[in-house]
């Protein structure tokens, strides 16, 4: 492939991709379908072409977004959809097996996503790790004011209210989960459907993935499992190791 048409293709990749996120951003309904189709051209754009030219298309395409859409949708752009589309086409040019892609990606979305939560934490001023206490009381406040205003009875805002305060304290602990899962399952929606857009329009394939009845976890990972839970046990408060789950 000739470096000028190498260019236009990747200019198109990256145009192709703002055209989708566009999509998603602005159809109500159908804009789900386009987000998952957003990654993509950044797929094939990481696949056909050098690390350096696959960025320099991203960057162009972060761009357009930020032009179009603000700075805060381009950031999102980037590290939602970018960093990941980009980083599978690399993975599967160094990696052999489709596993090796999928379990690199999941890390690299986990990671972007990360990085976006800490970003979008530094400019809303709300930490998911870590919800302010007082801030989480005026939230409550303000809702089930609301359901007093229609005449819901007193017995059952209270009731409603307790669970609600449950789920809010609750959360900064089952979130870095959400995360995780939400990581994995972005990765390997994106990896499919690329995979399947790549066969469609020909040219270099994803490494196939094992059917799912073949899919097994290594060892390691009761280790893990045991470790995971014990850290769960005890945890600090106030100086002090004690039990967290109480």
């Amino acid at each position: 492939m000739t470096s000028t048409r190498s260019l236009v293709e990747s200019a198109l990749l990256a145009g192709f991709a703002v055209v989708l996120f566009l999509a998603a951003h602005f159809l109500p309904l159908i804009g789900v379908a386009f987000s998952l189709l957003a990654p993509a051209p950044l797929v094939i754009l990481g696949l056909r072409h050098d690390l350096k030219k696959a960025t320099l298309g991203l960057g162009v395409s972060t761009l357009l977004v930020a032009s179009l859409l603000g700075p805060l949708s381009a950031l999102f752009f980037v590290l939602g959809f970018g960093v990941l589309g980009v980083g599978l086409g690399f993975l599967a040019k160094r990696c052999e097996k489709g596993v090796e892609v999928l379990l690199y990606g999941i890390l690299l979305s986990l990671g972007s996503k990360l990085l976006l939560m800490i970003i979008a934490g530094k400019v809303t001023g709300i930490n998911p790790f870590q919800l302010d206490g007082a801030e989480m009381q005026s939230m409550i406040d303000k809702i089930f004011l609301f359901y007093e205003s229609t005449g819901m009875s007193k017995e059952s805002i209270a009731a409603v209210r307790d669970q609600f305060a449950e789920s809010l304290r609750l959360l900064p602990v089952i979130f870095p989960t959400i995360l995780t899962m939400a990581a994995a399952l972005d990765c390997y929606l994106s990896y499919t459907i690329s995979s399947f857009v790549l066969k469609r329009v020909g040219g270099t394939p994803l490494p196939p993935l094992p059917l799912f009845s073949m899919w097994r976890f290594p060892k390691s990972v009761f280790g893990a499992l045991v470790a995971s839970i014990l850290l769960s046990l005890f945890g600090s408060q106030s100086g002090e190791w004690n039990f967290a789950l109480r």
